[in-house]
């Protein structure tokens, strides 16, 4: 199926990612979580931790750290990592709307599969490859996709005209909200012309 139906019954064009980007954005994510483990191993041994209770706590931060780190930033940045946002992905529910923190935990669960399950990481590259929509198990399990973030063309400045001289009552009257955007943009384009 190609694109998104939105429950208003609106198709939206989008690309899903596919296998590689998917797999550079993982990368890049399993960087930022080896120097997040990195720094925690360091203020472990700063505090001097040391015997059993290392052992207790490194395992507790790998933990937080493997399960935290994608339920929290794609939570917080909205359906993004690190890595996603670096290769332009986002994932979002099948209807095209932003995840929520119940979607990236279910994400965050199928994950867990996806990279463990021996042999490892291959599990999730199958689902990506084998399913229509590119879906891994997290995101059949969350009902979620992962899209490229449409491009997003920056707005063009806003243009201020002044007055002219002399017509400020005549301008105080006008109303262009009964303006359509067709309209609008021809009488925008005129002004721009004949500035």
């Amino acid at each position: 199926m190609e694109g998104i139906v939105t429950p208003e019954a609106v198709v939206l064009d989008v690309e899903t990612a596919g296998v590689a980007s998917r797999v550079f954005a993982g990368m890049l994510d399993l960087l930022v979580q080896l120097a997040i483990l990195f720094a925690g191993a360091m203020m472990l041994s700063a505090f001097g931790f040391v015997g059993s209770s290392t052992n207790l706590l490194a395992t507790l931060l790998t933990a937080l750290v493997v399960m935290g780190y994608p339920l929290i930033s794609e939570t917080l940045m909205r359906g993004r990592t690190i890595g996603k946002r670096a290769m332009g992905l986002r994932a979002v529910t099948v209807e095209g709307s932003p995840i929520r923190l119940r979607h990236a935990l279910l994400r965050m669960m199928g994950g867990l599969v996806d990279r463990f399950l021996p042999p490892l990481g291959v599990t999730g590259m199958l689902f990506v490859l084998g399913t229509a929509r590119h879906q891994r198990v997290g995101d059949l399990l969350a009902g979620t996709i992962v899209i490229r973030d449409p491009d997003r063309t920056p707005l063009p400045a806003a243009v201020w005209f002044p007055v002219p001289p002399g017509c400020e009552a005549f301008a105080a009257t006008i109303d262009p909200t009964a303006m359509s955007d067709e309209q609008y943009t021809v009488i925008r384009s005129f002004r721009m012309r004949n500035r």
